[in-house]
């Protein structure tokens, strides 16, 4: 399971300039999870394993 986390903040922090992209991303199956991602003229395949359940006593 994929946990997201969002944070409220005050103000924007005053970054460095950062070089950015475009990614163009598909999925391939949802259960694991597996997309294509091409950025620029590279394309990977990612894979994401299914987190291990956990146990309550």
């Amino acid at each position: 399971m994929e946990i997201e986390r969002q944070f409220l903040i005050e103000k924007f922090p005053d970054l460095p300039e950062i070089y950015s992209a475009q990614v163009w991303q598909s999925y391939l199956s949802v259960a694991p999870v597996v997309r294509i991602r091409r950025r620029h003229q590279n394309i990977h395949r990612t894979y994401q394993s299914i987190a291990p359940a956990t146990v309550s006593a």
